[in-house]
């Protein structure tokens, strides 16, 4: 449990962008390729956080790590989409973090199963411009 929980943990600080960002939207490219890396550099530690039907305990304690990187992810965010002036923010913030986290996840599942593998930089150049587009929606 304790490496899956590890595993989560780095997933978080897998996705948040390097210091030095030009914009927003340059800001989503560089935290997928930093994730992404991550993933590339140590793919068994995605596997687990991505097992098709982990353990009963190994599942609550993803769960658990999934739930606290939502929480930290809107904690994030919210400030971004406070100056996008997003509508009826309370209400949209779970679910614009929660379809990040699901770009994020499928940006992640393309890392691990890719046949050819993806290059991190390349494909962070597909899905952090996507992304930055699908959150940027307003309420």
């Amino acid at each position: 449990v304790l490496p899956a929980l590890a595993a989560v943990w780095l997933w978080l600080l897998a996705l948040l962008p390097p210091l030095k960002t030009g914009s927003v939207e340059r800001m989503f490219v560089d935290g997928f390729a930093s994730l992404l890396t991550d993933v590339a550099e140590r793919p068994a530690s995605w596997r687990i956080i991505f097992a098709h039907d982990p353990e009963p305990v190994l599942a609550q304690a993803i769960s658990r790590g999934r739930a606290a990187i939502a929480a930290q992810t809107a904690a994030v965010m919210r400030p971004l989409f406070e100056r996008w002036q997003i509508a009826d923010i309370d209400r949209a913030t779970p679910v614009l973090t929660e379809l990040f986290l699901g770009i994020c996840e499928t940006a992640v599942r393309m890392m691990l199963d890719a046949d050819p593998p993806w290059r991190a930089d390349a494909l962070a150049e597909i899905v952090g411009p996507a992304a930055y587009r699908a959150v940027r929606a307003r309420g």
